[in-house]
């Protein structure tokens, strides 16, 4: 696959613009906008990254393995190391742990691949512990209930849009951070770090809202993969990942929606 790597800003036509939107006062969708324009080629790789498959592969397994009477052996089965009854923090170091073995001594590891690997565990912990008693509260009964209960059309796309929205931000805003401190400060666009967190929070707003275009799609596909195969492959989900991925930055790239629809 080759090196995705995040670059620090350059000086080219397109940067600046991005920059001068934000000292300009441009809100989040116009620079999320200049940013995929800028960042084209590295965006474009990205859809492609095999983190980014892998972990949808991943999440892809968990409702299932919670349908089974052992859910424990069920994700040992899909590589995913957790003690007899897991609770909702092993699941989710699980997931993480199961991306590390799956590129051993960062072979085939990319900037993209870490923030994928991220957003994956973010959205088991935020998904599931909404439905359950917190990240530390939930019996492991609860927990493989709530996971289990994800395998619907309806919930999987929710739970699916969760990932992509955290990982087209966090791919974002790798680069737009770089910019916005250098704009904090008196006759800056932010006054106060609080301003400049308030535009980070706009930010990844609008990719959650953008990721709206994923939720559907990723429900049908589950069902689909499970119908035609039996199980969700990986060949099927890296190209399900590049799709759902090219969805949103498209979407981000005309410019979103405010509402989401």
């Amino acid at each position: 696959m080759g090196t995705t790597q995040i670059p620090t800003l350059p000086r080219t036509r397109d940067w600046v613009r991005v920059v001068r939107l934000i000292q300009a006062g441009a809100d989040a969708a116009q620079v999320a906008r200049a940013v995929i324009r800028a960042a084209a080629d590295a965006l474009a790789a990205a859809t492609r990254d095999e983190g980014v498959a892998e972990a949808a592969w991943l999440l892809a397994q968990l409702p299932p393995a919670a349908r089974e009477d052992d859910f424990a052996a069920a994700l040992r089965d899909c590589g995913m190391r957790v003690p007899d009854a897991p609770g909702l923090m092993d699941v989710v170091v699980a997931v993480s742990d199961a991306m590390d073995d799956r590129f051993p001594n960062n072979r085939g590891r990319t900037d993209v691949t870490e923030i994928a690997q991220t957003a994956a565990a973010e959205a088991v912990a935020a998904t599931v512990g909404v439905k359950t008693a917190g990240f530390f509260g939930a019996a492991p009964p609860e927990v493989q209930k709530a996971v289990a209960g994800l395998a619907t059309v309806k919930k999987f796309g929710a739970f699916v849009r969760t990932f992509f929205a955290r990982l087209v931000f966090k791919c974002l805003d790798s680069f737009v951070s770089r910019a916005t401190p250098a704009e904090v400060g008196a006759g800056r666009r932010f006054t106060t770090l609080a301003q400049e967190r308030e535009f980070t929070r706009a930010l990844e707003t609008h990719c959650w809202d953008c990721a709206h275009v994923v939720e559907h799609f990723a429900g049908k596909w589950r069902s689909r993969a499970k119908w035609v195969r039996g199980e969700v492959d990986r060949p099927s989900a890296a190209g399900f990942a590049q799709r759902a991925m090219e969805k949103v930055v498209t979407l981000l790239r005309e410019g979103g929606t405010v509402d989401g629809h």
